[in-house]
């Protein structure tokens, strides 16, 4: 995924803000460049948290900047956002007409992909990726944790494997993606290993079985 947009519109802004609550940890944020690892973990236990060793803290010891902050999840701040206009409209012309018009849960997650918030993932997840977040909560080539499947859904027939797809939201553009999967989900797996329940009554569950289109498309 590229992105192409510069500004993000307040309704995509408020969903952003709670798939970040959703996917990570509140963090209070550090003022001292010099504070320590323990500093940060006992700022963590007194907050009420479960109290944590160092080695158990964020999966493992935190690791700081030479800032002080606590670095990304998996160590690096994705950056997927493409600046260059000429470039924007290459990508966009490679997609030759193809889009997807994304939902709102969609949008936010291509925004979240593009700024680093899914950190370190960089693309939507293939069906091997999907399977093995599913069943281990953990990313499959870095063994990372990370709690959900991040999917692009989609009902086209017509979308091939190698295609680039022009993400639209709300017709604007947003990003260009790069088809390098094409498969069909186990929705009732996927609902109970995330969510522990299969039942509809359950918004996440519902969301799975009749929001999202029958193909999951995973890529870059």
């Amino acid at each position: 995924i590229v992105w192409l947009r510069f500004s993000m519109q307040r309704r995509a802004l408020r969903v952003l803000a709670s798939r970040i609550l959703q996917y990570n940890p509140v963090v209070q944020p550090v003022a001292a460049s010099s504070i320590t690892q323990e500093a940060l973990l006992q700022k963590y236990n007194s907050a009420g948290g479960s109290p944590m060793s160092s080695a158990h803290y964020y999966g493992t010891k935190a690791t700081l900047d030479g800032s002080g902050h606590i670095l990304a999840h998996g160590g690096e701040l994705v950056n997927l956002m493409v600046t260059d206009y000429l470039q924007a409209s290459e990508l966009i012309a490679s997609c030759e007409g193809r889009t997807i018009e994304l939902s709102d849960r969609n949008a936010c997650d291509v925004e979240l992909l593009a700024i680093g918030g899914f950190s370190p993932l960089k693309k939507f997840m293939n069906g091997s990726e999907y399977e093995h977040c599913v069943d281990n909560m953990r990313l499959k080539d870095s063994n990372d944790l990370f709690g959900l499947p991040i999917v692009m859904d989609t009902n086209d027939e017509t979308l091939q494997v190698g295609d680039n797809v022009l993400l639209t939201y709300n017709g604007q553009n947003l990003a260009v993606m790069s088809a390098e999967d094409k498969y069909k989900p186990n929705k009732p797996k996927e609902a109970k290993m995330c969510y522990g329940t299969s039942s509809l009554e359950h918004p996440a569950v519902q969301m799975i079985a009749m929001e999202r289109g029958k193909y999951y498309i995973g890529g870059p």
